[in-house]
């Protein structure tokens, strides 16, 4: 993730990271119901006979969710040019299932003087609460 923010004062090395966020299976079925195009409501994530069917034991955890959390995480440390500037790219490494708790983290790995503001990078993450990463990205 690289973005220019006028106002970012971190250094590199410096660590964000969120709240820890329990996964429940409502949420997640609301979710994705609510960003799923029509005749999309019932699949993996919403339904546990179609889960079944696809070889999961319970539904899954959209990983659409956890691009949200770092996003929140990645405009609360940017400020406004995270909206403007901002760019996100993310690998899915591990299923997240009901009663995970996941929590977003982040570490700034450049900070470069550019007209208009700073350029910075982090390198961002979601683990569960074993401490295995689900989602990994910059």
């Amino acid at each position: 993730m690289t973005t220019v923010a006028a106002d970012f004062r971190g250094e590199v090395g410096e660590r964000v990271e969120s709240a820890p966020v329990p996964v429940r299976f409502e949420t997640m079925a609301e979710y994705t119901r609510s960003v799923s195009e029509p005749g999309y409501e019932r699949n993996i994530h919403t339904d546990l006979e179609i889960a079944r069917q696809y070889g999961l034991n319970e539904p899954i955890a959209e990983g659409r969710m956890w691009t949200t959390l770092l996003s929140t995480l990645l405009g609360t440390a940017l400020g406004r040019a995270w909206l403007s500037t901002g760019a996100l790219s993310l690998t899915f490494i591990k299923m997240v299932k009901p009663g995970d708790l996941i929590k977003a983290r982040g570490v700034v790995t450049l900070v470069q003087a550019e007209p208009g503001g700073r350029r910075v990078q982090f390198e961002v993450w979601c683990e569960n609460q074993r401490g295995e990463n689900v989602a990994v990205g910059n």
